[in-house]
């Protein structure tokens, strides 16, 4: 017997192979049933707001895995299981108050203005130099920027810009941003600290900022017990504000406020020079080693030849857990971010797993762990992949926190403007009657901050599917982003949006039909910085205007 529930698939799926459409998908009340069910249970109190390696996450994982075993699709973690086991080490700053010395004058880690990190390499680490200002800290000659030229890192301290030029291409500076930290540290610099600026502040409060740096760095350790490069290569020593910005600047031939008003000027590059001060760092932690899992399936390709290329679909199922300092509410859920996205993988797997023909190339499902601590489960993948030799995959589809409060119109696929995959995304909302509309805000660099990024790193074309509202300015993500991103109140109490969470799920099935279907696989634009600098010899394309 076939239900209504397959009915709609059948019509879906096989409306998605057509080039156009002459009518609107209707959303099937079962998707939004299941996606709010999906949701519930993985954002309530039960989990404990899903922290890697605790008891709340491996129920999340379970739950995930249960789901892809009922589908039918085929486990490719460890030992033939859904799982892949990563290993992390977790460091957190003890009770003793880290500090920071400017010319003799100690400030404690308490102190407004500073915030300093743990280490996850040494339990008491001291660290001094001289510092020196190095600008935006960016190396790239080809974008006109090469902010260390004549300057002496070898032994110093690296004082940077939190950001990028305002003439910068978002995207571009988002990338190159990213690369700041281990710069510094090529060049010999044994620790760097990050100063804010008008623009950073604007982009995200300090209060936000103290709140993320204070906690736990978690990254994944390699077979000798050594920690990974990320995040922590990203991650600055400390980061400094206000009056401990100006100390800095104090014996220097420029003050800090003269800084700021050039770096407020667009396309404004402050130069750097020697700061004349001496910098002591001093910070203890303790590390503690965990076990936390990918949970990995896949749906194999109906072609015998482009079966042995994968699409990767990716959502984060960690958040950030429990604080227990919050006397009010303690957990945090993280309801939209990012149960909304595993729901929605796993709705696109349901879809794709009972259409009548399987897409051809094999679709790979991940749901991934420690995105909130710097996307370590994605890199721990993108480093130890889960195909055989030869074959690889050639997309990467990424679902993080996509906001289900309004029925939707528009979509925003971060990356599209990147490569070959727009022209999927657009078929599919056209086919959908959905607008595809540009990031409206690329300056933030959303496209360098989720888990599909450590494979664009490994040269993979990718994309971060969200929607939009018609209305710029329309309030509603505003508001979630303001009053419940990485907040307790992120819970399944928001008021959802069942028939746009029904929409996302399948929108998101028919580019990913699209993209497997493909008879030549995704290509890099020529103009991309990340196919420049990640895929340099692979075959290009060009823009479709």
């Amino acid at each position: 017997m076939i239900n209504a529930a397959q009915v709609v698939i059948t019509a879906f799926l096989l409306t998605a192979a057509a080039a156009a459409a002459s009518t609107q998908i209707v959303p099937d009340k079962s998707i939004s049933n299941s996606m709010k069910a999906h949701i519930t249970f993985l954002a309530d109190d039960a989990l404990e707001g899903r922290k890697p390696g605790e008891k709340g996450y491996k129920i999340a994982a379970r739950y995930v895995a249960s789901q892809f075993s009922a589908l039918g699709l085929a486990p490719v973690g460890d030992n033939s299981s859904f799982y892949q086991h990563v290993p992390l080490s977790r460091a957190g700053l003890t009770a003793a108050k880290p500090s920071i010395r400017i010319n003799g004058q100690r400030l404690d880690g308490d102190n407004e203005d500073i915030m300093i990190g743990p280490s996850v390499t040494a339990a008491h680490e001291i660290v001094e130099g001289e510092a020196v200002f190095v600008g935006y800290g960016i190396d790239a000659p080809q974008h006109g920027l090469n902010d260390y030229a004549g300057l002496d890192l070898r032994g110093k301290v690296a004082v940077f810009l939190n950001g990028f030029p305002g003439d910068l291409p978002g995207a571009t500076g988002a990338h190159l941003a990213l690369q700041k930290t281990a710069a510094a540290r090529r060049r010999g610099a044994v620790a760097t600290i990050e100063l804010e600026t008008s623009a950073s502040l604007k982009r995200r409060p300090w209060r936000l900022i103290k709140e993320t740096f204070s906690r736990p760095i978690t990254t994944w350790v390699n077979e000798q017990g050594e920690a990974s490069p990320a995040p922590s290569a990203n991650r600055a020593t400390a980061r400094l504000t206000g009056s401990a910005s100006e100390m800095l600047f104090e014996k220097a031939q420029k003050s800090f406020a003269s800084i700021l008003a050039e770096a407020d000027q667009l396309g404004g590059k402050p130069r750097g020079f020697p700061l004349g001060a001496a910098v002591r760092i001093e910070r203890t932690s303790a590390m503690r080693t965990l076990t936390s899992e990918n949970i990995v399936a896949m749906l194999p390709g109906s072609d015998v030849r482009l079966s042995k290329e994968s699409v990767l679909l990716t959502a984060h199922l960690d958040h950030i857990g429990v604080m227990e300092q919050r006397t009010d509410d303690p957990i945090y859920n993280g309801a939209m971010d990012n149960a909304a996205g595993i729901a929605a993988l796993i709705e696109i797997a349901r879809l794709l797993a009972e259409a009548p023909t399987p897409p051809k190339r094999s679709v790979v499902f991940a749901a991934l762990t420690a995105e909130e601590d710097g996307m370590v489960g994605s890199h721990y993948l993108a480093n130890h992949p889960i195909r055989p030799d030869g074959e690889r995959i050639v997309a990467v589809l990424n679902f993080d926190m996509p906001i289900l409060l309004f029925d939707f119109t528009d979509i925003i696929a971060l990356g599209a403007a990147h490569s070959t995959l727009e022209l999927a995304v657009n078929r599919a909302a056209a086919q959908m009657r959905l607008r595809h509309v540009p990031d409206p805000s690329p300056a933030e660099g959303h496209f360098t901050r989720s888990d599909h990024y450590r494979f664009v790193e490994k040269g993979v074309p990718a994309l971060s599917i969200r929607t939009a509202e018609k209305t710029r300015g329309s309030p509603i993500s505003a508001t979630f982003l303001r009053e419940h991103y990485h907040q307790p109140s992120d819970d399944p109490g928001l008021p959802f949006n069942w028939v746009a969470a029904a929409r996302y799920a399948q929108i998101s099935a028919l580019i990913t039909q699209m993209v497997a279907d493909a008879d030549v696989s995704p290509r890099w634009y020529a103009d991309s910085p990340f196919g420049q600098a990640f895929a340099p010899n692979s075959e290009k394309s060009n823009p479709q205007n």
